[in-house]
């Protein structure tokens, strides 16, 4: 397996800062259609080895709980690889726009954490293997909103590409095998900082 994907279908890139990479272009994504018609995204890192360390995940899942995007409803933790599931949260709309949003029907129907230990193929788009993704399930959206990106990028510390397809049906959420269940290490509250991401959807 390979890991060199082809992200041909990402937008080009702005201009570079050398931190985070190029910069998101300021504009705002179009809903794609009027009605309820919907996209999956999968938002990738550039570097198929990236992965993020427990303290990034927990980050992340902070970053979405604040900017309230999403609020994690399930997870599935093994030893080798940790998926979590988030809900649209209160204002779910300012991944995509920054001001109002008129359409009364959720911007997205799910938003799923991935991170592993090893390469795993994505569940959709170029073959290779990758060790982290986030997907927004059932985006009415083409695109993030480059604010948002620039932010979100600035957690992860990593150049990402955003990927998109036409809306297929919610998949299940990912079991864990017999045998391949993480360890609980479960810390107390007041050591928010350090706490480990099995405690995500007790806390968010």
């Amino acid at each position: 397996m390979t890991n060199e994907l082809d992200f041909n279908a990402s937008a080009p890139a702005a201009e570079s800062t050398p931190e985070h990479g190029p910069a998101a272009p300021e504009t705002t994504p179009t809903p794609a259609a009027s009605g309820p018609a919907r996209l999956d995204l999968l938002v990738v890192s550039q570097n198929p080895s990236f992965n993020m360390v427990e303290q990034g995940l927990y980050a992340l899942m902070n970053f979405l709980h604040t900017a309230n995007v999403g609020r994690a409803t399930d997870e599935a933790l093994a030893k080798a690889w940790t998926e979590i599931y988030l809900a649209p949260g209160a204002t779910p709309h300012e991944a995509f726009v920054r001001h109002g949003y008129d359409v009364a029907v959720p911007p997205f129907l799910e938003l799923v954490v991935h991170n592993a230990l090893t390469p795993e193929r994505l569940p959709w788009g170029p073959d290779g293997g990758v060790r982290f993704w986030l997907e927004f399930r059932g985006s009415l959206f083409s695109d993030l909103d480059g604010r948002f990106k620039n932010r979100l990028r600035e957690v992860l510390n990593t150049r990402i590409d955003v990927l998109s397809r036409p809306h297929e049906p919610l998949p299940p959420h990912r079991v864990v095998l017999p045998g391949e269940e993480a360890v609980a290490t479960k810390r107390l509250k007041k050591d928010r900082a350090s706490m480990r991401v099995g405690t995500a959807v007790e806390e968010f």
